[in-house]
């Protein structure tokens, strides 16, 4: 199937927008037809830009064990096994069988299943301040990188990319695949050849004629494999910089971790227990660590980290955060979701909420329990202190002027690419929503492959 492009003016996806050939559309379903609605999926969905891999038996125990626990549960409610899965009881389903097939990294009860009040204690509270340091903006004229967005959205990237591209060893993750999905909610969405992405690098030379009129600098680091150079985003420069410039923060993207975001090998060096400094070496990573401990104005930022680690790398997610407080304290560590690849961030946010560190793994390295309270820190406290953000105060968040537009300068206007876009109603798209109060159906669109 040929290409066709966004048509910008009328908002709507031409017919013919797939990459998949007919011979591998052949050989796959509609996932809107065939899949079943569960609130976690358990195949690899294509939105048509990749060929989606089969299920892996991972993938299958877990939808079996959902489909086990939605039975037992929607009987003893008394209601529909669909109405069951479209609500609270339906995502502590999936994180019990999920526990029950990957291990107890998820912190859900079985009276979740049948109390709302359970999962809403549980769930990420209403009070929760949520800061995302880094959203990675771009120009709506340069859209993303595909490999960034192709490595979350998972193998419904064909054909534009047809396997991982940061897995050329065909490595499997935890879950068994060598390409699981990161964010449903990027299946069906087009991948654009013509990403592009900008690296930085911290330059001291830049700064020693200067006074700087801020005290962030938020700087590229990892996620680049090859040689240990700082300007690769090797984490050797941090230590000078933040000793020459103390009242500056040198908030490091991505916690410098340098696999380029599929962490099969950070995997087997922690099966074989390679280890620095008495905890396993996650490159780049565990070095950042313990060459920032001591240094109060280095700050750990954890986007594209997280999300690539969690879903398919939980074992490494749990070392990586576990590092973090160990060495830089829950004081350092901020989170950051890169959510322009990897769609809506809300995925990221619940699991962070729901994520502890093992007690063996604690024990065992010396690790801090990841508790509520270092959590609200982590993911909004820690950056409001930062970047002066008044989180407490009632009636400090007020709704957008009406004369913003008036306020903003001709070259903000510029950068923002202000005015070239139209009839935004997301807002209105929301409050109608929220008002016919509709439950969700857990549809996905795109390809899944058949099953035989």
């Amino acid at each position: 199937m040929s290409i066709q492009p966004w048509n910008e003016s009328g908002r709507v996806w031409e017919d013919d927008h797939g990459l998949l050939d007919d011979e591998q559309v052949a050989t796959c379903q509609r996932a809107d037809v065939a899949e079943p609605r569960s609130p976690v999926p358990t195949r690899m969905i294509s939105n048509g830009e990749y060929m989606p891999a089969p299920q892996t038996q991972e993938q299958r125990s877990v939808e079996l064990r959902l489909d086990e626990l939605a039975e037992q549960a929607s009987w003893r409610l008394g209601i529909s096994r669909r109405r069951f899965l479209a609500g609270s009881g339906g995502m502590a389903a999936a994180l019990l069988a999920m526990n029950d097939v990957y291990g107890h990294f998820f912190a859900v009860g079985e009276e979740e299943l049948f109390e709302p009040a359970a999962h809403a204690a549980a769930a990420p509270p209403k009070d929760l301040f949520v800061f995302d340091d880094q959203l990675h903006m771009v120009r709506g004229s340069r859209p993303s990188p595909a490999a960034l967005r192709a490595i979350a959205q998972g193998p419904s990237s064909a054909p534009r990319v047809k396997s991982n591209p940061y897995n050329a060893r065909g490595q499997k993750d935890e879950l068994g695949e060598v390409w699981s999905n990161w964010n449903p909610a990027l299946v069906g969405l087009q991948v654009d050849p013509g990403y592009a992405h900008i690296t930085q690098f911290i330059k001291d030379e830049r700064l020693k004629d200067r006074r700087p009129g801020f005290n962030n600098i938020c700087v590229h680091k990892g996620l680049a494999p090859g040689p240990s150079d700082p300007q690769r985003g090797h984490p050797d420069d941090l230590p000078k910089a933040a000793r020459d410039w103390p009242l500056l923060n040198f908030i490091s993207y991505h916690a410098c971790i340098q696999p380029n975001f599929f962490l099969a090998g950070a995997l087997e060096e922690v099966k074989a227990e390679k280890l620095r400094g008495g905890v396993p070496n996650i490159r780049w990573t565990t070095e950042y660590a313990q060459l920032a401990a001591d240094l109060p104005n280095c700050i750990a930022e954890i986007g594209t980290t997280w999300a690539s680690s969690v879903v398919t790398f939980p074992t490494i997610a749990a070392h990586i955060l576990g590092q973090l407080l160990k060495y830089m304290g829950e004081d350092r560590i901020v989170f950051g979701s890169d959510s322009v690849w990897y769609g809506s961030p809300q995925w990221q946010i619940e699991a962070l909420w729901r994520f502890q560190i093992p007690a063996a793994m604690r024990e065992k390295y010396g690790y801090p329990e990841l508790t509520e309270t270092a959590k609200r820190k982590i993911l909004g406290l820690n950056s409001a202190r930062l970047y002066g953000i008044k989180t407490v105060e009632t009636g400090a968040y007020k709704e957008v002027p009406k004369d913003y537009e008036a306020r903003m300068t001709p070259e903000l206007k510029t950068v923002l690419e202000f005015g070239q876009l139209r009839a935004d109603n997301l807002t209105r798209m929301r409050e109608t929503y929220l008002g016919l109060a509709i439950e969700p159906e857990h549809i996905r669109h795109g390809w899944m492959r058949a099953t035989s």
